[in-house]
């Protein structure tokens, strides 16, 4: 199955996703009675998260909508930290 990666660093070998609250089933808002397309979405994002973790040397890093927009600032430090681990570092 093919999927397009919200953002993706070749550079640093990262692929960022934002997860939409609703469409992802954020648990912390989606405790029970999930629709068809949330559990479809949930299925499917499991299945892109095996892949990347066990088939690449991609780092995988998802957030949801509502950290993003609780903490944007803090998001943006922390892929920051995730870039300068190693040998690879931001300019």
């Amino acid at each position: 199955k093919r999927w397009q990666a919200d953002f993706f660093s070749e550079k640093y070998k990262i692929i960022l996703e934002t997860d939409g609250d609703f469409w992802h089933a954020n648990p912390e808002i989606y405790k029970e009675n999930l629709g068809f397309f949330q559990q479809k979405r949930i299925k499917r994002d499991k299945e892109i998260n095996d892949y990347i973790n066990n088939h690449t040397d991609y780092l995988l890093l998802r957030f949801w909508e509502s950290d993003i927009h609780k903490d944007i600032s803090g998001i943006g430090d922390f892929i920051q930290n995730c870039c300068n681990r190693g040998d690879l570092a931001i300019s």
